[in-house]
């Protein structure tokens, strides 16, 4: 189950990339099905998210950013912000022990923990392609222990 759970958050960080590399300066203010959230907004929350996952491969446990508007969270250009949170993300999943137990609403291991910031990721991705008119399919992915 670890390494599935690896290989769907390190798909889960390209299949988001997708959609956001596809947006413009423009559309970052645009509002997105997450109510009251902009495009940004999304964007400072899957971040949050990832950087909990992060935590959580170090065997930390995770802190959310205390962050009014989640949009404030993103620094500078957002797909550049996004771009350095995988490559981070890519370089702490390389080096975790993903079988680390970690008691979690979700299990006893880091990789039962990463199950929502993994369904973060593809959730969101859906939800900032809808604020922008970019069809994103989603396909249902079964986990097998």
């Amino acid at each position: 189950m670890s390494t599935r759970s690896g290989e769907l958050f390190d798909q889960g960080l390209d299949f988001f990339s997708t959609v956001i590399t596809r947006l413009n300066e423009d559309d970052w203010e645009r509002p997105t099905p997450c109510a009251g959230w902009t495009a940004r907004d999304l964007l400072g929350h899957l971040a949050s998210s990832v950087w909990v996952a992060m935590s959580l491969m170090q065997g930390r446990q995770p802190t959310w950013p205390d962050a009014q508007h989640p949009g404030d969270l993103v620094e500078g250009d957002p797909v550049e912000f996004w771009r350095g949170t995988v490559v981070q993300a890519r370089e702490v999943l390389r080096n975790a022990d993903l079988s680390m137990v970690m008691d979690s609403p979700l299990g006893r291991t880091v990789a039962d923990a990463l199950a929502i910031p993994v369904i973060d990721l593809y959730v969101h991705a859906w939800d900032l392609g809808a604020a922008v008119s970019i069809a994103v399919e989603l396909e249902l992915v079964e986990e097998a222990e």
